[in-house]
């Protein structure tokens, strides 16, 4: 009796941490292997968080139709801890998703460059670019981070001087978000990058380490076929003008 008492305090003991480490999560969106329920919203019912999908607009492609989409989670709110005070802070634009403007799709990063002497009594000279912090901003609004990409180009005009070696193969990660997305970096004095999403696709869009005022996006299937963003104006799969997005103060369609 007193062994089994024994196990139940320890479980409750257990159960508390937990509950209390993810009471504080309002993972928005429908998870992966989720339970959802309702129509046309949906109902996660794991933390009740409704997921509205209102249709923008819908066109047959080749291979791939074109979908545009604005995108509604009820679950607003996350706490947010900082002097000892936590405070709850509601999420970017309110729940709403899709309303960035026109095309906005980008890849950000931090970069620290550093150079100096190295080698046998200081006789070379090196440059060096670490980058790390990758983090994907969608065509929806959605932050998705990928932490353990990241690497090192080295330039020594001088010879073998590396203090922290030459350049790296290509460095890759799936978001741990559950969104499938997976950034692939070329490493370089200017990294390249592309995605792919759970369906395989591949994304291509701008880099940097800051927010890009503008700037094309693609995305093609596994047949070649693209759909691309230039200006806010998408052309699909066709070849022809699938939708216009007007970025303003208050962003319209047509």
């Amino acid at each position: 009796m007193q062994r089994s008492l024994c196990s139940l305090l320890v479980l409750i003991t257990m159960c508390g941490g937990l509950c209390g480490n993810t009471s504080a999560q309002t993972r928005n969106g429908v998870p992966p292997f989720g339970t959802a329920a309702g129509g046309p919203e949906t109902i996660n019912l794991a933390n009740l968080n409704v997921d509205l999908n209102v249709p923008i607009r819908s066109k047959p492609g080749r291979g791939t139709n074109f979908t545009y989409a604005l995108n509604y989670d009820s679950l607003i709110w996350t706490p947010v801890a900082s002097g000892g005070t936590t405070s709850w802070q509601p999420s970017s634009q309110w729940g709403w998703s899709g309303l960035q403007p026109a095309g906005l799709s980008f890849v950000t990063y931090s970069m620290v460059y550093t150079s100096g002497n190295c080698g046998y009594m200081g006789q070379s000279s090196y440059q060096e670019w670490q980058f790390s912090n990758f983090a994907y901003y969608d065509s929806f609004g959605v932050w998705h981070s990928f932490p353990n990409v990241g690497g090192v180009y080295f330039i020594s005009p001088g010879g073998n001087c590396p203090p922290n070696g030459a350049q790296p193969p290509q460095s890759s990660q799936t978001a741990t978000d559950g969104s499938a997305y997976t950034l692939y970096v070329n490493i370089g004095q200017f990294p390249t990058v592309y995605l792919t999403d759970k369906n395989g696709n591949t994304i291509n869009v701008q880099s940097g380490t800051t927010q890009p005022s503008s700037g094309d996006t693609s995305t093609s299937d596994r047949n070649g076929n693209l759909i691309s963003q230039h200006n806010g104006v998408y052309t699909d799969t066709l070849g022809t003008n699938a939708l216009s997005v007007v970025a303003s103060a208050n962003t319209t369609f047509s």
